[in-house]
């Protein structure tokens, strides 16, 4: 099973059951000879992000029809929250280290994104996910920041104006992420990237108060071609609450 089989199946919301995203990234985490470690080879080190991506984008589509107590959305809360805070408490203990390791920038910025949702989970979040978040979206944004066409610079960007929004004072500092991150969204040419950067915009801006700004770009989110079934519902679900 490769790893873009697996992130199809992520952007087309195919989370849960024996075929969907998480059972089969669990597959190739645990096959023979793989063993849990945080410090191990690259090949371990990119099962265990695909991994994590997976639970993490599970965790991230239910949560809120859990919030609204939704049995089975609860349930399924509670399992990727099993599994996936071993991952990011580990890997927030030592951000200062792997931000300056072989970890590549598309990977830190997941992380980063990860991390930074994570933090404002009740009872497992908190301002040490926060920062650690802001360790590999600036570690990111570092590497790739000098190529217009990188997804990666913008999307860390994101995370960071969504750090500066969750610290009180901050929030002038979180304008300016987002206005480089819209600069930046131009130029990316990967479509479901692209979108995602877009309906991230628009869901930021709104806390800012910028309604109308917010409106322009969830449109020019749901006009972009070929974007995946999740990403394209995750934009309806966004654009409902502007």
């Amino acid at each position: 099973m490769t790893e873009q089989s697996i992130n199809d199946a992520i952007w087309s919301g195919n989370y849960w059951g024996p075929n969907g995203a998480i059972a089969r990234a669990q597959r190739e985490y645990e096959a023979p000879g793989i063993n849990f470690a945080y410090e191990s080879s690259e090949e371990l080190v990119e099962k265990e992000m695909v991994y994590m991506n997976a639970l993490y984008s599970a965790f991230g589509r239910v949560y809120p029809s859990a919030r609204k107590g939704n049995p089975l959305a609860l349930w399924r809360v509670a399992y990727a929250v099993f599994h996936l805070h071993p991952f990011l408490a580990a890997y927030a203990d030592y951000a200062e280290t792997k931000s300056q390791g072989t970890l590549s920038a598309d990977r830190m910025e997941m992380l980063g994104a990860m991390l930074v949702k994570y933090a404002s989970v009740p009872f497992f979040g908190g301002h040490t996910f926060r920062d650690a978040a802001v360790t590999y979206a600036v570690a990111a944004q570092r590497l790739t920041q000098h190529d217009p066409t990188s997804h990666t610079a913008a999307l860390a960007a994101l995370t960071l104006a969504r750090a500066d929004i969750a610290v009180e004072g901050t929030q002038g500092r979180s304008r300016e992420h987002l206005r480089y991150a819209e600069r930046q969204s131009v130029n990316v040419t990967d479509a479901n990237q692209r979108a995602r950067i877009l309906r991230s915009l628009a869901e930021l801006w709104k806390e800012l108060g910028e309604t109308d700004r917010a409106r322009t770009l969830i449109r020019h989110a749901q006009e972009v071609p070929g974007i995946g079934d999740d990403v394209r519902e995750k934009i309806q679900e966004v654009k409902k609450t502007i």
